[in-house]
């Protein structure tokens, strides 16, 4: 029952239905898209460069775990990526995480892979905040662009971030079953995670050039490609 009152389920719920109602609303419209056999390659190259882009995301994780000096040698990190990345689509939104933990922590520990789950969405945070930097001055916007790389790269600004992020986690993941976790400050490293963050980068920038891909499809690219990506 108490999965019943989860804001996220509702706002999954929400979601699907504004789309399933926009998609009815503009089904002659949909009905009169014509697409070529170009369109279709478009479309291809984007799926392709998506799935790309998703696995770049795997090795990043991967990094992150080297960085937290907690990477298990039996565990193939990439393919557990990739596979438990299909269920964060499921309501909730935290069952890619489960998944993660439930393997991890026997292995690295259930501080070291809280700190790996709760880092990696934080990273690419950081990663997508670096590429405002596309869109030019933004009405100062701009300003703003550094500003979550700094919060995670600067151990002073980063720990109580983590600390309090880990425990409001921590309960959720275990109450979904991902098994008991602990809150360690020592399962983050003192230094600046800077390779993760760059395999990060790569793959908001692949995952961009997927959905350019998509644009170019329905003619929709214009030369203000920068204003897009900081979008």
């Amino acid at each position: 029952m108490r999965q019943l009152f989860q804001p996220k389920l509702w706002v999954t719920l929400a979601s699907l239905a504004f789309i399933t109602a926009a998609l009815w609303q503009q089904a002659d419209q949909l009905r009169r898209i014509s697409l070529g056999a170009g369109a279709w390659a478009w479309l291809l190259l984007a799926l392709l460069v998506t799935v790309i882009s998703v696995l770049l995301n795997g090795v990043a994780w991967r990094l992150l775990l080297v960085w937290l000096g907690k990477r298990p040698a039996d565990v193939a990190l990439v393919p557990l990526f990739m596979s438990s990345n299909l269920l964060k689509y499921l309501p909730g939104g935290i069952w890619h995480l489960v998944e993660r933990v439930r393997v991890l922590r026997p292995r690295i520990g259930g501080a070291a892979a809280l700190a790996g789950v709760i880092l990696d969405p934080l990273l690419i945070v950081a990663a997508a905040a670096l590429l405002l930097t596309a869109g030019g001055w933004q009405n100062g916007l701009l300003l703003l662009a550094p500003l979550p790389a700094l919060l995670l790269l600067l151990p002073p600004c980063r720990d109580p971030i983590l600390r309090r992020l880990a425990r409001s986690k921590a309960s959720q993941l275990e109450s979904a079953g991902a098994g008991a976790l602990e809150v360690s400050q020592g399962a983050v490293p003192r230094g600046a995670p800077w390779l993760p963050l760059l395999g990060e980068l790569l793959f908001v920038v692949v995952r961009f050039a997927g959905f350019v891909c998509c644009l170019k499809a329905y003619g929709l690219l214009s030369p203000a490609v920068g204003q897009w990506l900081a979008a």
